[in-house]
């Protein structure tokens, strides 16, 4: 691997500006504020012109152009979304807010003499701020979670790249910061750059488009320790210890892979960029894989004979790749009568978890979790599962199939899919139909569903629950899902359904980060059912408790019929009156119901009846009418919310696209921070 110095360094010059107002949010209270704009430059600029503002965008999106010149780095242009925060306190904030507090510093014009890599940005400060007033400053706003600087974190899960050699998707998680900057109304900002970008130049040996599918996923890992981070502080620069771990993850999305070479790519070339936390990597084993839509894994292990430093502000490729097709074992699930259980390897703890690498492993886990919920144990996956049998029974789940009678059997230890995968097909005949079928207390990391799930569901009076990864959580203990995607086709029929990619129906607070879907879900309710309420979405189909999901991202498309009453999103399809939902950084890209009937279509969420905060979540998609022009409500983030529910900064950006936020219901809670501009209606 080389590397490559950004050539850039970025600086901003701040100019007061005459103009007062009122900051009217919520934590600022009668904070009296002014107005300031801000010179930012970009030095080395390649002369793109920037892109027109979008009239369906209200608010920043943090969109900073990238073209990589090979050995001359990466250079960068300002683009009209771009934003950045300032966190800094003064007399005035301490006695309104009581801590510190944040300004939104957003693009204003462009240079004057058409130089992209200048522009002006404008934020509102308190009327007190003067020379000795220290800001530190974070980009791109949206990224940001936290108060305070000290609590300031970014989190670099759900990395997406759609399309081959594309560098569109950098933006949004190149980390800058600026500290202690202080005479900011004229003083010259310099702005540190927090990553490194990667750039990995591949070939897929053998590369079969019509029997490998479409690459959708880049992963590398790490064997031994867990070198890689998955967030970083703002206000040490450094990766939290807490998020490390052995692997990273790039979704990839409308990949064509050329299959004669072109200017800048060879033939069967893929070129994948990623941002990254600065680390050193011991001498071992790296493995970088291309995992495709059949299943198909393209593999390459690198042996580092010494530790490998990555730094912060650096470019480095990876160049030359070739990754061949793996014909690594797998554990083959075909026949669960013929199969033995067996006992694991490793002891259950995080430090020494239990190893399934076995197809009697795998039986094991199924069969005795009736027993054994396995309650605060750890669990490694350490090959790819294929699933053929004539039937699939989940990891947990419900003892009756029609889940009026009987009981729940929860899986409650943590499972590490250590970028493992699960292919083939899940054929169901469950209340609760998914790779896990109910699970509480744990947590799921790092696993990669692309089998699709068919569930034919007995349930007449209670909606059934199914999903790629977990069908159903219950439980007070907060439970978490991260680094996890869906890639497949799933069919459920049931009394009533709540489906989704990755988890059906939540009863117990949770925590999903960092996923994405790219299945399709198509639900059909049970005719003899009392139960006709369906929920569908991309990433959860039903919550019923607090939910807290950020980063996630949507491709898939439903399609429901039968249901009286419904509600689908690209990332949650219902949030009840007992649940709160926090939706962060997530995006659909999925025009979801296109020629099907549903009662709420939101492009985030289908329908709000609790309390809710969606920020900086993004609709990239159109939301057709249905074809057969059956009634729908449709919203570009939320079908249908109620007044408990707040959209603060969320943006659309399809082209004719002049669908409301909300498409029924309005939101009039105050977000509880201060995220700048407000797209509420």
């Amino acid at each position: 691997m080389r590397k490559f110095i950004y050539p850039f360094a970025m600086m901003a010059g701040l100019i007061i500006a005459s103009s007062c107002t009122e900051n009217e949010g919520a934590r600022m209270r009668e904070l009296r504020t002014r107005s300031i704009s801000t010179a930012a430059s970009a030095s080395d600029n390649t002369g793109n012109p920037d892109a027109a503002p979008d009239a369906n965008c209200p608010s920043p999106d943090t969109r900073m152009a990238y073209e990589d010149n090979n050995e001359a780095g990466i250079a960068l242009n300002w683009q009209p979304t771009d934003a950045f925060k300032g966190f800094y306190t003064t007399p005035h904030v301490q006695e309104v807010v009581g801590q510190e507090t944040s300004a939104l510093f957003t693009y204003s014009e462009a240079s004057a003499a058409g130089d992209n890599a200048r522009a002006r940005f404008t934020g509102n400060v308190a009327e007190d701020v003067d020379a000795n007033t220290s800001f530190n400053l974070f980009y791109p706003a949206a990224r940001s979670t936290g108060n305070t600087w000290q609590e300031a974190q970014a989190s670099l899960t759900g990395q997406v790249q759609n399309g081959n050699n594309s560098t569109a998707h950098l933006s949004a998680y190149d980390y800058m910061r600026a500290t202690g900057i202080t005479g900011i109304e004229s003083s010259l900002v310099p702005f540190e750059h927090l990553l490194a970008i990667m750039r990995f130049d591949l070939t897929l040996e053998g590369y079969d488009p019509k029997a490998d599918g479409e690459p959708c996923l880049f992963l590398l890992h790490y064997e031994g320790e867990k070198p890689f981070y998955e967030t970083l502080s703002a206000s040490t620069a450094a990766g939290i210890a807490d998020s490390r771990t052995r692997n990273l993850s790039v979704g990839l999305e409308n990949i064509e892979i050329p299959s004669q070479a072109t200017e800048t790519l060879p033939a069967n070339g893929l070129r994948v960029y990623f941002m990254m936390v600065p680390t050193t990597l011991p001498a071992g084993e790296l493995t970088a894989t291309v995992v495709c839509r059949n299943g198909t894994r393209y593999v390459k292990t690198q042996t580092l004979s010494s530790e490998v430093t990555y730094e912060a502000g650096k470019r480095y490729r990876a160049m030359n790749f070739s990754l061949s097709k793996s014909g690594e074992e797998i554990i083959e699930y075909d026949d669960p009568h013929a199969v033995t259980p067996m006992e694991y390897n490793g002891s259950g703890t995080e430090a020494d978890p239990y190893i399934i690498e076995s197809t009697e492993n795998l039986q094991q886990l199924i069969q005795y979790v009736n027993r054994d919920d396995y309650a605060g144990k750890y669990f490694r996956l350490t090959k790819d599962i294929l699933i053929n049998s004539d039937k699939w029974s989940p990891i947990g789940g419900h003892n009756n199939e029609t889940g009026v009678d009987g009981k729940f059997f929860y899986f409650k230890g943590h499972l590490d899919g250590d970028g493992h995968i699960v292919k083939g097909v899940m054929k169901c005949q469950s209340f609760t139909a998914a790779f896990i079928g109910a699970a509480s207390e744990g947590s799921v990391k790092d696993l990669h569903i692309l089998a699709d799930v068919e569930n034919n569901s007995r349930s007449t009076a209670q909606a059934a629950h199914t999903a790629g990864l977990i069908a159903y959580i219950s439980g007070t203990v907060p439970y978490s899902i991260s680094n996890c995607s869906y890639n497949g086709r799933i069919t459920s029929a049931g009394g009533g359904n709540h489906v989704a990619g990755l988890m059906g129906s939540t009863y117990a607070p949770l925590t999903i980060n960092g996923c994405i879907n790219r299945g399709s879900v198509s639900a059909t309710d049970n005719a003899a059912s009392s139960s006709t309420q369906t929920y569908v979405g991309g990433i959860i189909g039903c919550a019923q408790s607090n939910v807290t999901i950020s980063q996630c991202s949507n491709y898939g498309t439903f399609r429901i019929t039968g249901a009286v009453s419904s509600g689908s999103g690209g990332i949650i399809g219902y949030s009840s009156s007992s649940a709160n939902l926090d939706c962060r950084y997530c995006d659909n890209y999925a025009d979801i119901h296109r020629g099907s009937g549903c009662t709420y279509v939101g492009g985030i969420c289908g329908q709000v009846s609790g309390s809710a905060s969606l920020h900086s979540c993004n609709n990239h998609a159109a939301l057709s009418v249905n074809a057969d022009k059956e009634t729908t409500v449709r919203g570009s983030i939320a079908g249908k919310a109620t007044s408990q529910a707040s959209i603060k900064d969320c943006c659309i950006d399809a082209r004719g696209n002049t669908l409301p936020l909300i498409g029924e219901g309005q939101t009039t809670s105050p977000c509880n921070e201060n995220h700048g501009n407000s797209a509420s209606l």
